[in-house]
């Protein structure tokens, strides 16, 4: 396991004083028949995110969607849509409680092992550019912790950044934090990327 430094400063990080919006509820499903590239990489999301399932998602085909989410009664969804015509993933991010749905396109770019890590404490870093974005205020709310914490007290860091048109996360785990500002963090072997074009 190799560390390297991060500079914080560099990144925005939630803050202590900016309440998460947590969600009661967050499910994970998807439809039949997808690819085993993208099973893992919902295992791996279902691990990482504070969700009902842990390990496990939902499946159900599209046409069920808006009734699956009614029958499951959570905050918000991330809904994965294998399209087979086009061999491509979709990702539904729904806020069933604001009635808001974002659609992107998924790439699985980096997967590494099947080792599935579960994140306790996680903090949430974004790029300059996603910094009061309807993205953002989505993405924190399905990646937040159960409590707003620092990163000193944090197991994990995760970081969204942004390539273009495209979404690039990375999931960390921090190791020993030093100060406020210079945390070492280790790219382990359940680390996962992937790229969504909205």
């Amino acid at each position: 396991m190799s560390s390297v430094p991060i500079d914080t400063d560099v990144l925005s990080l939630t803050s202590t004083n900016v309440p998460l919006l947590v969600p009661r509820k967050l499910v994970v499903a998807h439809t039949p028949g997808i690819p085993k590239r993208y099973e893992l990489l919902l295992k791996h999301l279902t691990y990482l995110l504070c969700c009902d399932n842990e390990g496990k998602s939902y499946v159900c085909c599209s046409n069920q969607r808006i009734m699956f989410l009614r029958w499951s009664k959570a905050d918000m969804c991330l809904f994965f849509e294998w399209e087979e015509e086009e061999e491509q993933m979709i990702c539904w991010m729904h806020d069933i409680a604001n009635n808001v749905c974002m659609k992107f396109l998924l790439n699985p770019a980096i997967i590494h092992g099947k080792n599935f890590i579960t994140a306790k404490r996680p903090a949430i870093a974004f790029s300059s550019d996603l910094s009061n974005t309807e993205v953002k205020k989505r993405l924190i709310t399905i990646f937040g912790s159960s409590e707003n914490e620092d990163l000193l007290k944090s197991d994990h860091l995760f970081v969204f950044t942004t390539t273009g048109s495209s979404l690039c996360f990375r999931n960390f785990k921090v190791l020993n934090p030093t100060s406020r500002f210079s945390v070492f963090i280790a790219v382990i072997s359940g680390n996962l990327a992937f790229l969504a074009s909205q």
